[in-house]
């Protein structure tokens, strides 16, 4: 079947539905075939034939060689100093508050001021059961924690919760994450190529969820209708579609001409002003 797919794949254009159909039933024969050695493992186990079921845990459990960074072009090995260096250049691009510019109150868009709000206990008990099966964050208390009793648990956080939206204050051992570095481009070991993803603990990602559910409609609708990013249901594919739509008709006409200027905000979570994001 997977030499069928790679003749498939070099005529790809001619036989496009043909080869979708071939890769589909592929990763479905891999996925049979992989559940299959797993159970063919746990017999083996259960037979005390457990030499190849320990050979497989080995092997899902090999450490990992150790990476060397670099900064300037110079290699780093030991930890700390690469924890440090990781550390300054993740703090180093963030703008101090002083250089962004005010919201222009003139605007109708800063003068609308969203209503005040609470949360319900319907609002917290489905974000924990909406909640992925991840890891837990710096607490190391993961998802399926809460989720062992869902009613208690939401009665807690829903206190916990509404109190920090009443006193406008959230606490600051929630805001304690685990920072992990994650490249930017493969095979590049300079720190300057990582980018700063942060772990939450699962209590901040609750109240997260639900005050992103209680906002999301009032901010959707300030947002100019063009932008596609980080909002649902769009994305890149939908940018490019209305995009093509648009050019085709504008070409489709006579002696017209269509110029297009792409623009990219360099670090642009990095350098988000939380002043004017609040303001």
């Amino acid at each position: 079947m997977c030499q069928n797919k790679e003749k498939i794949r070099k005529n790809k254009l001619r036989n496009d539905n043909e080869y979708k159909q071939i890769k589909k039933l592929c990763k479905k024969g891999i996925k049979l075939d992989y559940y299959k050695y797993l159970k063919e493992l746990q017999l083996k186990l259960k037979s005390n034939s457990s030499k190849e079921f320990w050979k497989f845990i080995k092997s899902r459990s090999r450490n990992l060689a150790k990476t060397d960074f670099c900064l300037d072009g110079v290699t780093l090995t030991d930890d700390k100093i690469i924890c440090d260096e990781f550390a300054n250049y993740f703090n180093s691009v963030y703008s101090e508050p002083s250089t962004y510019g005010c919201c222009d109150n003139s605007s109708d868009s800063c003068n609308t001021e969203m209503p005040m709000f609470s949360l319900s206990f319907d609002d917290v008990r489905d974000a924990i059961k909406n909640l992925p099966e991840k890891s837990g964050g710096v607490d190391q208390i993961p998802p399926r924690f809460f989720k062992t009793n869902i009613e208690l648990f939401a009665r807690i956080l829903l206190f916990i919760f509404n109190l920090a939206l009443t006193k406008n204050c959230f606490p600051d051992l929630m805001k304690h994450t685990v920072v992990t570095p994650i490249p930017k481009a493969p095979r590049n070991k300079e720190i300057s190529n990582n980018r700063p993803i942060s772990c939450l603990t699962v209590i901040s990602k609750l109240f997260e969820s639900c005050i992103f559910s209680k906002i999301a409609p009032f901010v959707y609708n300030k947002i100019s209708p063009f932008q596609h990013g980080f909002i649902e249901k769009r994305s890149t594919v939908s940018n490019l579609s209305l995009f093509h739509d648009y050019t085709a008709k504008v070409l489709s006409e006579p002696k017209t001409q269509c110029d297009v200027i792409y623009t990219d905000i360099f670090r642009a979570f990095d350098r988000l002003s939380h002043d004017v994001g609040t303001t």
